[in-house]
């Protein structure tokens, strides 16, 4: 009787245990998706403004253009980044802006030419200048290459996810208003499809043009 009881306590705690694990793993992924999600809607519309502001000075064709005799507006590093990835997988990355990762983002947000010129006016007064939205985008950057190579993250690293991205949308989201163009901020916008062999194609088009 014992060794029955035993086997049915062990059986019942297993079974307790499996349970656990099942919830710790839905929610890991609930996590998991909520902040792809939240990094992806931020970097669409990192990458409209940066395409918005890239593309009013410089025309369409704006990756070989320079903002003075020694200065390219993109560094070469990045073009050649750019230029692999769309190679690699051009139904992925249609346009050139379209291959830039967080990294290139945090570029051009904290480059002293660029902020000054174009992005100091959508983050001021949400942020004190380029350098503290450089040390907000350093933190996020390693959890988004968690992400990216199928690693767990914390429910701290999400919670950051969730504001910083969120602060950013919103200065975005003030500045288009101040443009008025908040009612197309608002629509809802397609920004991937995946199928069912898990292929991930992002949008080809923006709202605005």
């Amino acid at each position: 009787k014992n060794v029955v009881g035993g086997c049915c306590n062990m059986i019942i705690n297993n079974l307790r245990s499996v349970n656990t694990i099942f919830r710790q793993k839905s929610t890991f992924d609930h996590l998991r998706v909520a902040s792809i999600k939240q990094f992806e809607t931020f970097e669409h519309w990192s990458r409209r403004l940066i395409n918005d502001f890239f593309t009013s000075d410089f025309g369409l064709d704006y990756l070989d253009s320079m903002v003075s005799d020694n200065q390219p507006l993109v560094k070469t590093e990045i073009k050649r980044r750019i230029r692999e990835r769309k190679k690699e997988n051009p139904g992925k990355y249609p346009r050139d802006i379209d291959a830039i990762l967080l990294e290139d983002i945090e570029y051009f947000f904290t480059r002293d030419d660029l902020y000054k010129k174009y992005f100091k006016k959508v983050f001021c007064p949400f942020y004190s200048g380029s350098n503290e939205i450089r040390s907000i985008l350093e933190r996020l950057i390693p959890i988004r290459n968690k992400l990216a190579h199928d690693n767990p993250i914390s429910f701290r690293e999400a919670e950051q996810v969730e504001c910083y991205t969120n602060d950013f949308i919103d200065a975005f989201k003030r500045y288009y208003s101040q443009q008025g163009k908040e009612r197309e901020y608002n629509v809802p916008t397609i920004i991937s499809i995946s199928d069912s062999q898990g292929n991930i194609y992002r949008a080809k088009t923006e709202i605005i043009q």
